[in-house]
């Protein structure tokens, strides 16, 4: 993009390259894939397909329950869970469906430990961190984590045991999840990655006792979950959320690779749905009804990356942007 970087002071050759990073942008969802899973063959089987709702694949084929994709940070594997060997755990398969295999298969005494809503490290192409189902083992649901290599699941314990936390994912430098206790579901940041206890509180409000299923984007920073049957949005460190569904109803919701879009599911019908995301005058809000695709009937959706190649192309386009910007004042 070097040769770009023309234009002399009038700033042509910083518009130039706006304009083909807002195309780059616009092919990144092009480049991608939406991971679910359908019943529409009689069990749950883990599909892919296109964000215009073509090219549908199916990935896997096994008369045990097949849920909760997760894309790893490249694109080239998927996480998910599956009963398959007769109880909850996470496994792992290629992009294409081929190569699943176990990672998880803890038994502590005589009762096995299940796990469940995967999710991956960004920057980490080896490492999960996913949740403990209550009851059964211990009393509270934890976050575990995974290095994928030594097949050694960790409790990070980040309540102490006086809550359960839930549906872990990873935001711009810290973990995110939802700690189910008294007055309600919350949006708890862990000091670090790896370090128990938790610091500050993301989000809270009435809402948050039914909140689930947060996705983090990572080109803007906004987080996306479902609560009370709709779909909302906030910032990273506010206590502020936006309701986007408005009663329509919404669940599962996952970021596009740019941020722009999100798919998730319509309640009441597991319709999969993408729409854009529209910010006007400092609004967020979901465009309207005619702009909105559905893709498929499923569930658990959640949107690819894309190719590396694609995604630094973008990123160095911005920075030479604002490397213009800075030339010319």
């Amino acid at each position: 993009m070097a040769e770009l970087r023309t234009g002399g002071g009038n700033g042509h050759g910083a518009i130039l390259i706006w304009c083909l990073a807002l195309l780059a942008a616009g092919d990144l969802r092009a480049q991608s894939r939406i991971a679910f899973v359908s019943d529409r063959e009689g069990n749950a089987e883990i599909y892919t397909v296109s964000p215009h709702g073509d090219n549908l694949k199916r990935l896997t084929d096994h008369p045990g329950l097949d849920l909760q994709p997760a894309w790893s940070p490249g694109g080239a594997e998927l996480a998910f869970v599956s009963n398959r060997e007769g109880r909850a755990d996470i496994w792992l398969m290629q992009a294409d469906g081929s190569g699943a295999r176990r990672l998880t298969n803890m038994v502590i005494g005589d009762k096995a430990v299940e796990f469940s809503h995967p999710s991956w490290l960004h920057r980490s192409r080896d490492t999960l961190v996913f949740q403990s189902e209550p009851g059964v083992v211990f009393a509270t649901g934890d976050i575990w984590l995974l290095e994928i290599d030594s097949m050694e699941p960790r409790r990070m314990d980040l309540t102490n045991g006086n809550a359960s936390a839930r549906y872990p994912i990873q935001g711009a430098s810290e973990l995110l999840y939802i700690r189910v206790a008294l007055p309600g579901l919350l949006f708890e940041r862990p000091t670090a990655l790896g370090v128990y206890g938790f610091s500050d509180v993301l989000a809270s409000s009435p809402l948050s006792f039914n909140a689930r299923n947060i996705d983090w984007a990572p080109a803007t920073g906004l987080l996306a979950f479902d609560a009370e049957g709709d779909i909302w949005m906030s910032g990273p460190y506010t206590q502020q959320a936006t309701n986007l569904t408005l009663g329509e109803g919404g669940l599962d919701p996952s970021w596009s690779p740019d941020g722009q879009e999100l798919v998730y599911v319509r309640d009441g019908m597991m319709q999969i749905m993408a729409t854009q995301i529209h910010q006007r005058d400092g609004m967020i809000e979901f465009a309207a009804d005619g702009e909105k695709r559905a893709l498929s009937q499923g569930r658990d959706p959640d949107w690819s990356p894309v190719l590396e190649a694609a995604t630094s192309v973008r990123h160095a386009s911005w920075g030479q942007i604002k490397g213009r910007e800075s030339d010319e004042r």
